[in-house]
C-alpha cells in the first residue's frame, strides 16, 4: 500500500482498484471469493481502501449482505495487507514458506515476533524499523507467537526443504520454543525430516494408532457392502500408442457414465448415484504430456463422443455406452493459469452434474496433490506412472 507498492500489479492497492474498475476479469484482491460468515459472494463494493482512495493505509472487507453481522461500518476481521499485517499483530496468520525470504529484507516482519517498541490507538504496533512512531511507548516486547502449524510437510524436501531450515533456525530463537504441529502425506522418515528442519528431537504420531486400524475413533473404514467402495484399474495395451490408449479409455469412461447417468435418472434425480463419474479428471506428470493431450480431447473425444453410444460388440443388441455432447475445452489445474480461474475451476468441480456450470473433463498436474478436497470426483485417469 505504500509509495513503492502503488505501482506494482501485484500490490493490495493495484489489485483492489483492478477489481473495483472490473469485477468480472479481474481476480479479487484477496484470496477469497465469499464471506466467511454467511457466505455471500464478495462483490466490488465488499472491498474499501481506508481512509481514502487516494491515501489508503488499510483494504477492509465488508460484506454486501444486509442480514449478514459483517456489514456497513463493522468489517470482516480479515487482512491481507503486508503493512496492515505488521501494523495489527493478529492473533492468526496463513502464509507459505516463501515468505520467510522477506524477514532479513523486511524490518517490520520483527513485529510479527513481538518486537515492538511503540503503540497507537486507532493504529496500532510500530517497530524499531519504522521509520516514524506514534503513541505510548511499550516496557517490553509482546509474547512471540507460540503455535505454529505446518501443513502438507511433505513438501518441504529437497532443496526447498534446506532453504526452509535455514529460515526455521532464525523463526525458533525468534520464538523460543514453539508447539509446532505438522500434517504430512507419509509418515515415512518423517523423524528425521523434522529433526532436519526444526532440529526437534522428539515426534509424537497423532492420532496414535490405536487396537483396532479399522477404527481410529477420527475415521472409519466403511466395508465395500455398506458403501460402494475405489476400483483401481491398470490399462497396458502393447503395441498401441499411449495416445490411442488415453483417447479410448476417455471415450469408453465419458460414454459409460452417461449411460448410467440416464439409467440413474438424469436431470430428474437430485443426487443421481453416477453423478461421481459424470467428471473425468485427467492426470498428467508434466505440462508437456497435458498439452499433448489436451489437443486429443479438444479434436477426437469431442467428436467421437457424438457418435460413441451407436457401438455394439458382437452378438450384443444394446450398448454399453449413449451418445454424449461435451464441452468444447476441458478445463484446466495447473500452474499456467491464473489462481483465480484455478479457484472458479474447483468451485465447479464441486457442483453436481444438473448444474449448467457443470465440469466435463478436468486436466491436471501435480497441483492436485496439495488443497484439492472434493469429496464429488469418483473419476480419475493417470497417464503413465505417477513421479
Amino acid at each position: 500500500m505504500g509509495k513503492k507498492g502503488d505501482k506494482d500489479e501485484y500490490s493490495g492497492y493495484s489489485r483492489t482498484m483492478a477489481f473495483l474498475r472490473d469485477e468480472k476479469s479481474k481476480p479479487s484482491p484477496i484470496p477469497l471469493e465469499r464471506c466467511p460468515w454467511c457466505g455471500e459472494k464478495f462483490k466490488a463494493t465488499s472491498f474499501q481502501l481506508f481512509p481514502t482512495v487516494e491515501q489508503p493505509k488499510e483494504l477492509k472487507i465488508i460484506c454486501s449482505n444486509r442480514r449478514c453481522d459483517f456489514r456497513g461500518d463493522k468489517a470482516l476481521p480479515i487482512i491481507a495487507v503486508d503493512e496492515s499485517i505488521y501494523r495489527r499483530l493478529p492473533c492468526f496468520i496463513i502464509a507459505t514458506v516463501d515468505k520467510f525470504a522477506s524477514l532479513p529484507w523486511i524490518g517490520q516482519t520483527g513485529a510479527l515476533f513481538g518486537r515492538v517498541s511503540h503503540f497507537q490507538d486507532g493504529e496500532g504496533f510500530y517497530s524499531a524499523a519504522d521509520p516514524t512512531k506514534a503513541g505510548r511507548s511499550l516496557k517490553s516486547f509482546l509474547p512471540p507467537p507460540d503455535l505454529i502449524i505446518q501443513d502438507e510437510l511433505h513438501l518441504i524436501s529437497g532443496p526447498l526443504g534446506t532453504m526452509v531450515g535455514l529460515y526455521e533456525t532464525a523463526i525458533n530463537a525468534l520464538c523460543g520454543t514453539p508447539k509446532i504441529i505438522a500434517s504430512t502425506a507419509t509418515v515415512r522418515r518423517a523423524q528425521n525430516q523434522i529433526q532436519a528442519l526444526f532440529n526437534r528431537h522428539q515426534v509424537d504420531i497423532f492420532p496414535p494408532p490405536g487396537p483396532d486400524r479399522h477404527d481410529s475413533f477420527f475415521a472409519q473404514t466403511i466395508p465395500t457392502d455398506q458403501e460402494p467402495g475405489r476400483l483401481y484399474v491398470g490399462i497396458a495395451a502393447q503395441g498401441r500408442s499411449l495416445k490411442v490408449v488415453l483417447l479410448r479409455t476417455y471415450l469408453a469412461l465419458l460414454a459409460t457414465a452417461q449411460k448410467q447417468w440416464h439409467l440413474g435418472g438424469g436431470k430428474k434425480v437430485d443426487s443421481n448415484p453416477a453423478d461421481p463419474y459424470m467428471t473425468l479428471l485427467g492426470y498428467f506428470n508434466s505440462l508437456r504430456e497435458l498439452g499433448g493431450s489436451r489437443r486429443i480431447v479438444e479434436d477426437e473425444v469431442n467428436s467421437r463422443l457424438n457418435k460413441y453410444g451407436e457401438r455394439l460388440r458382437y452378438g450384443e443388441t444394446e450398448s454399453f455406452f449413449t451418445n454424449r455432447k461435451i464441452d468444447d475445452e476441458p478445463e484446466e489445474l495447473t500452474s499456467r493459469v491464473s489462481t483465480n480461474k484455478v479457484a472458479n475451476t474447483k468451485r465447479r468441480l464441486a457442483l453436481s452434474f444438473n448444474n449448467k456450470e457443470r465440469v466435463d473433463i478436468a486436466l491436471a498436474t501435480n497441483m492436485i496433490s496439495v488443497g484439492l478436497d472434493i469429496v464429488r470426483l469418483g473419476l480419475m485417469i493417470v497417464l503413465g506412472q505417477p513421479n
